[in-house]
């Protein structure tokens, strides 16, 4: 069951640019990861949801966030769950398309993606905290 909005994922080029124009426009303060060898991520707290702007470190991973394309974008919203992985195993029974069959550690808890094809093109990443 879906707890609240987390987060939104955005495909930036450039981490420390977008990071510095949110923090001049709105005053946000960003907690910045680099230990992840494929993107550098940050985390911009407002309220109780955060922005994490993400920046690809290989070509892999600036396809995967639609940057060749579409440039900075919207790439994805995370739900927080209580149990990612009984979550994933909910929506498979429902025959709903999954990117990860069981969560996976990411940078502030366990994870996983929903299909953007099962979603109406938007992908959808579930949290544990």
């Amino acid at each position: 069951m879906i707890k609240k909005i987390d987060h939104i994922g955005l495909g930036v080029s450039n981490l420390d640019s977008i990071t510095d124009i949110f923090n001049k426009l709105f005053n946000l303060e960003s907690k910045t990861f680099t230990d992840h060898p494929t993107l550098k991520a940050a985390f911009l707290k407002v309220g109780d949801i955060e922005i994490e702007p993400l920046q690809p470190l290989d070509e892999k991973m600036s396809q995967w966030l639609n940057l060749s394309r579409q440039g900075n974008n919207i790439h994805h919203i995370c739900f927080e769950v209580d149990d990612v992985d009984n979550e994933l195993q909910r929506l498979a029974a429902m025959g709903v398309e999954l990117i990860n069959k069981e969560g996976r550690q990411s940078f502030t808890g366990k994870v996983g993606f929903i299909h953007p094809g099962a979603t109406g093109g938007i992908l959808i990443e579930l949290i544990e905290k």
